[in-house]
């Protein structure tokens, strides 16, 4: 089977990521979700566990990978890719990112290794179209494939913490924080109420 690998910290998992992996099933037979270990570069995350539920309430239809998590660390993805490829030899795995990240990509661990040996499901995020010189380089791999699908939700982890932690500020009553995040969209109700009831992203 063709597998679509979607990595990240899922911090918290929302209507963008779930859009991502919808756009991706068109291509591939199914999407494996791996929450991020411990990351340097990022800001302070959510315990890795809360990550990881919440990565599975999101995603109920896929598979929910706890590789990272598990180390503790991250896996950078030249690396993460030939270990299951190697565990899953049956399959074809894709890792799917954005051209936000494609644009970054030679900043990676092995860039070189990972532009000939890993194969990439891209998909076009507003706002980073990618030069004529990108496209001339990675529209003529035969493992980079693009999706052109054009996505109704952009959505950062981070402007969804944001807006819930004005929302906690706002009101302490759970019923009432549940009621005006879920109005927003943004989370799964499963993720939501997951949310709320270990107050996450409260100041």
């Amino acid at each position: 089977m063709k597998i679509g690998i979607l990595g990240g910290s899922f911090d918290p998992p929302h209507a963008g990521h779930r859009e991502v992996v919808e756009v991706a099933k068109e291509t591939v037979d199914e999407v494996w979700i791996v929450p991020c270990g411990f990351r340097s570069d990022k800001h302070a995350l959510s315990d890795s566990q809360m990550r990881l539920q919440m990565a599975k309430l999101a995603f109920p239809d896929c598979c929910v990978l706890d590789i990272e998590v598990s180390r503790g660390e991250m896996v950078p993805t030249y690396f993460l890719m030939k270990e299951l490829a190697s565990k899953h030899p049956e399959h074809q795995f894709y890792f799917i990112l954005s051209t936000e990240l494609l644009k970054k990509l030679h900043t990676w661990k092995e860039p070189r290794r990972l532009k000939e040996e890993v194969n990439f499901l891209v998909t076009w995020r507003p706002g980073f179209e990618l030069t004529e010189s990108e496209k001339s380089t990675f529209g003529s791999k035969a493992n980079f494939e693009f999706v052109q699908a054009q996505f109704k939700v952009v959505l950062s982890s981070t402007y969804v913490r944001q807006r819930i932690s004005e929302a906690w500020e706002r009101t302490s009553s759970k019923s009432q924080l549940f009621d005006l995040v879920s109005n927003w969209q943004f989370l799964e109700e499963a993720v939501l109420y997951f949310v709320i009831q270990h107050k996450l992203f409260k100041l």
